[in-house]
């Protein structure tokens, strides 16, 4: 694995980031941006301060975190709990803390208290979702995979180091079989512990790397792998997934090369892992088109020309006729969206409720 450094930048514009960084698919570190974005969150978050604000508010968390199973993306646990109880875990340094992770929190939803303290930075153009609070406790580490979003990661208190890959190395870090879970797409290699016999092309793969201090945002483009790694006790963070801003930039983003290839896997993805819903074959032969319309408006909140679904379609097509020998009868683009109600894709988590 080749190593390289992300980009550091101070005071950067959002005219410059959408630029220098954004337009160019380039990872980047805006150090104490979050000084500028979010002062008081900067001066007042402290597990502390957000068991006082929060008390026994239920949050989602996430368990068995320290298992092989987690680190490598296949499973886990999620558990609702008070964020009084977590919050002691972390300030008694119990041993709990180790295998739970609160994690993708919607702050504006769950906790309506902080959320003034999180308004949208300029350097956003489109929200597609969040922002959402984390809180992870040292050492956690967290399985490799892309968004099908654009990120940032803010951190509140404490560090995190972060491993990047752009999508020109998708295929290197060997993504699970179409139908896997969740809604990233997750790698099958432990970067702390690379099997090169196993996994060869990892030995090409350019990894950039960062360690990510307290105010600092990085910028992880949208379906470049990442990994994340908390270095200090209690690290607070923030992240936002969005894109670029207009009715159809972010899928025609996706659908040009070299990115189309890692769209084309995340939406393949997500379609396997329907096919064993009882409506699958009646989705593909009759509501394929407007059905993916509707679930890439509910991600991104952007309208897709026909042309963009004839070609997502046409990745469903030819994927059913070469991996299954089988070929549906998918309705045009025309026919499937004029339906009323075309049924849903859904994406088929990687949690299971405990």
């Amino acid at each position: 694995m080749i190593i390289k450094q992300v980009d550091r930048r101070r005071n950067l514009s959002s005219e410059d980031f959408l630029n220098e960084y954004f337009n160019t698919d380039t990872p980047v570190i805006l150090e104490d941006a979050v000084s500028t974005w979010w002062p008081q969150a900067l001066q007042k978050w402290s597990i502390d301060y957000l068991t006082d604000q929060l008390g026994d508010r239920i949050v989602d968390v996430r368990k068995n975190t320290s298992t092989i199973d987690y680190k490598l993306g296949k499973r886990y646990l999620l558990a609702k709990i008070p964020f009084s109880k977590y919050a002691f875990w972390h300030k008694n340094n119990m041993p709990e803390r180790y295998d739970h992770y609160l994690a993708v929190n919607n702050i504006k939803a769950a906790f309506p208290e902080i959320s003034p303290h999180i308004p949208l930075p300029d350097h956003v153009g489109k929200l597609h979702a969040g922002p959402y609070l984390w809180i992870a406790p040292d050492g956690h580490y967290e399985y490799t995979h892309v968004d099908a979003h654009d990120n940032f990661c803010a951190i509140i208190r404490g560090r995190k180091n972060f491993r990047i890959f752009s999508t020109g190395d998708f295929d290197k870090l060997y993504p699970h079989d179409f139908g896997s879970k969740g809604k990233t797409v997750q790698s099958r290699v432990h970067l702390d512990n690379i099997d090169y016999e196993l996994y060869p092309k990892m030995r090409q793969a350019v990894c950039m790397e960062a360690d990510i201090g307290q105010g600092d945002v990085v910028f992880v483009p949208s379906l470049f792998w990442h990994q994340v790694t908390t270095i200090d006790p209690c690290t607070i963070s923030v992240n936002i997934f969005f894109g670029p801003r207009g009715d159809d930039q972010y899928i025609k983003k996706m659908l040009t090369n070299p990115r189309s290839d890692a769209f084309r896997h995340w939406i393949l993805n997500v379609i396997v892992q329907n096919k064993d819903a009882p409506s699958f074959d009646h989705l593909i032969e009759e509501d394929l088109p407007g059905s993916i319309k509707n679930f890439l408006f509910k991600q991104y909140h952007e309208h897709c020309t026909d042309q963009q679904i004839e070609q997502i379609v046409s990745w469903v097509r030819d994927y059913f006729k070469q991996e299954h020998g089988i070929e549906h009868s998918l309705v045009t683009s025309e026919k499937g969206a004029a339906r009323k109600h075309p049924r849903q894709l859904k994406i088929r988590g990687l949690s299971w409720r405990s």
